[in-house]
């Protein structure tokens, strides 16, 4: 029954169905503010439609049409469709029915949404909607794949009624799918190194309190959030003055920069997996500085400096077994350390998060401030206008390397809002991402912690949205002298809670060996009941025989889905030859079933074995971390945390007078 609008029974509908859809973030947000706009009509063929300002929106395509969208996507192999415009659900229903994608849709209008669950129940389950950008980017986050096929498809009549927001999803969706791709060539190189680093970070971790028993430890106090952007330089003496007034937060390369103009952080914080320890060692403040360090960081990195050290780990499914180490989950993560840095922040209960140096573009063409290894490397628009080539300085070229291929030369110019609304300003598909991560946090925020204060005082670079723009010498001014003084403040906060023991280390590893092993020996077993059903096939076998080869196959396969599930750092340390197993571009003709199975069982014994030789890696590894993590050393860990609260007590607080 049709509802009319404003009536009990239609906000009866909307509760049902906004229920049923699992609305939620700033899209409910937006759907509950806004007004019903346009009308649910029926047309003459007694399809339901939407009329706004005389036209007709969700018109039935014809099935001919249907069935040629549905063959052109099945034979891109798309993974995702975003639907532009909901309309009443007809295209909708269509794609969640008969495609094998996974099926967004984006609404430009929460009024259109608002009349069509008002209208009555909504059978869309099932089929994600939303109506806010930064919701778009959530979501979209949890549909990609390793190899994003995605595809935008336009409800009739929304094209005409909403061009710009047309572009402006059709941009988006360019901009995602090449920050995954980007993120999808990152863990192909980086992601067994990951691996590797924490294994050889392990034994620091002993007599270390992890960063995540400080959460909390720092709440309402302000924290800056330093990048090395190029518009840092305008505000470098400026962070002096709110050093005074809340925690100052460097990152490695910012902290180049802040030790130039002799100004000291409180954290600094590095999860780059390049040796960076030339260009840390040379840090002033290196051997009094907090590090907060993530263990998949280049282990001599963690080797500079005798400050103390709080470990994190990034909050990535290849590590989630560590957690049960430090005693709490990973830190979120968009791509870059400043992102580390926030959530580090945040989650040790600052407010307000101050970003600052955090360009996301290449401001007057720069790439980094002064008083960093790399500010001699600049940008400029290419002789096509539509591209920026760079020059890459000895430094960066250097403590990049070769493992990672080339730095870049060129890339696509991509012209976004700049900083204050002041036109716009050069930046790039590498800063999309972050700006993405940065946004959609605060969207989060915005609904899950509405008190928590975001200021962009970055002064230059892009507009980042859901961020308070303010000069940071104005929030500065406005900001009261800190009565506390965080490096005394996190020691003593270290000192109440305990280091993580040789015993735990132990255990920890010697259980993620033991889990390795369960693993190799299931991937084996797969491999051995592969071959077994390559044999049969090849020699005609009776069908009844491949049958139950196959069955026993297929119990192989869910025990060896359990094992790795239970050590996701398997799936790290063999992710790039599993994705290059997987990639579509070696797709199989399936027009002969045999050939085709005989194929995919190939493939499967390829890949176990690929799992069984990283088992093997990954528990002989973890049974040799303790073994090389000497009580010697672990002493010395744990004492420099106490000694460390001690000698900050010489000189205590004004809010914690000595007794």
């Amino acid at each position: 029954m049709k509802s009319a609008p404003g009536s009990a029974l239609a906000y009866a509908h909307l509760e049902g169905n906004v229920e049923a859809l699992g609305l939620g973030g700033l899209s409910l947000l937006a759907l509950r503010d806004a007004a019903p706009r346009g009308r649910y009509v029926v047309l003459a063929d007694g399809s339901p439609a939407l009329e706004v300002d005389g036209a007709v929106l969700d018109r039935p395509c014809d099935a001919r049409a249907i069935e040629e969208l549905l063959a052109s996507m099945d034979k891109a192999s798309q993974d995702v469709v975003l639907l532009f415009g909901v309309g009443v659900g007809h295209l909708a229903r269509a794609l969640r029915d008969r495609s094998r994608a996974s099926v967004i849709v984006y609404e430009p209008d929460p009024g259109l949404l608002r009349t069509l669950l008002e209208a009555g129940p909504c059978d869309l389950g099932g089929v994600p909607v939303v109506c806010d950008m930064n919701d778009l980017k959530a979501v979209w986050q949890r549909y990609t794949r390793a190899h994003p096929a995605a595809t935008t498809v336009q409800t009739p009549g929304y094209a005409e009624a909403f061009p710009a927001d047309l572009a402006r999803v059709v941009a988006t969706v360019k901009e995602m799918l090449s920050d995954e791709q980007c993120v999808e060539n990152t863990r192909r190189v980086r992601f067994r190194q990951w691996i590797d680093n924490l294994v050889a970070n392990l034994p620091a971790v002993v007599g270390t309190v992890p960063c995540n028993a400080m959460w909390g430890a720092f709440a309402g106090m302000p924290a800056f959030i330093v990048g090395a952007g190029p518009s840092l330089d305008t505000n470098i003496e400026v962070l002096r003055e709110a050093k005074k007034r809340g925690l100052l937060i460097a990152v490695n390369s910012s902290a180049s920069a802040l030790a130039a103009a002799g100004i000291e952080p409180d954290l600094v914080v590095c999860i780059e997996s390049l040796d960076l320890s030339a260009k840390l060692s040379k840090l002033p403040f290196i051997d009094d500085v907090t590090r907060v360090y993530s263990l998949s960081s280049h282990p001599k990195n963690l080797a500079v400096g005798t400050g103390p050290l709080l470990p994190v780990i990034e909050k990535l499914p290849a590590f989630e077994t560590v957690s049960e180490l430090l005693g709490g989950p990973g830190v979120e993560v968009g791509g870059s350390v400043s992102t580390v840095a926030f959530w580090v922040a945040k989650s040790l209960g600052c407010s307000p998060l101050v970003l600052v140096g955090q360009d996301l573009a290449f401001t007057g063409y720069g790439t980094y401030a002064r008083g960093t290894s790399y500010e001699e490397s600049r940008a400029q628009l290419g002789p096509d206008g539509k591209t920026l080539e760079f020059t890459w300085n000895d430094a960066i070229t250097k403590a990049h390397g070769t493992a990672a291929g080339p730095l870049a030369a060129r890339a696509e110019l991509v012209m976004v809002d700049a900083w204050g609304g002041e036109g716009v300003v050069p930046s790039g598909v590498m800063f999309a991402s972050f700006r993405a991560w940065f946004e959609v946090a605060a969207a989060v925020f915005a609904v899950t912690t509405p008190e928590l204060e975001l200021v962009n005082a970055t002064e230059g670079g892009s507009r980042v949205h859901g961020f308070k723009e303010e000069r940071l010498a104005a929030l500065v001014a406005r900001l009261p002298v800190r009565d506390r003084v965080p490096g005394a403040e996190l020691a003593r906060a270290a000192a109440a809670k305990s280091p993580v023991t040789r015993r735990q280390l132990q255990a920890w590893t010697d259980r993620q060996a033991s889990l390795a092993k369960q693993a190799g020996r299931a991937a084996r077993r797969v491999g051995i009941c592969a071959e077994h059903a390559i044999t049969l096939l090849e020699s005609d076998g009776a069908p009844d025989a491949v049958n139950r080869a196959f069955d026993v196959l297929a119990r192989a396969e869910a025990y060896l889905r359990r094992t790795s599930k239970a050590q996701p750092m398997l799936e790290g340390l063999a992710y790039a030859e599993v994705q290059s197993r997987m990639d579509p571009a070696l797709g199989r003709d399936l027009s002969d079933s045999r050939a085709a199975a005989l194929a995919s069982l190939r493939e499967e014994l390829a890949l176990a074995a690929a799992l069984v030789k990283n088992a093997t890696h990954l528990e002989r590894v973890m049974r040799a971390v303790t073994s090389t993590n000497s009580p010697r050393n672990a002493e010395r860990n744990s004492r420099h945390v106490h000694c460390h609260a001690d000698e900050h007590r010489v000189a205590p607080s004004a809010a914690e007078p000595e007794p």
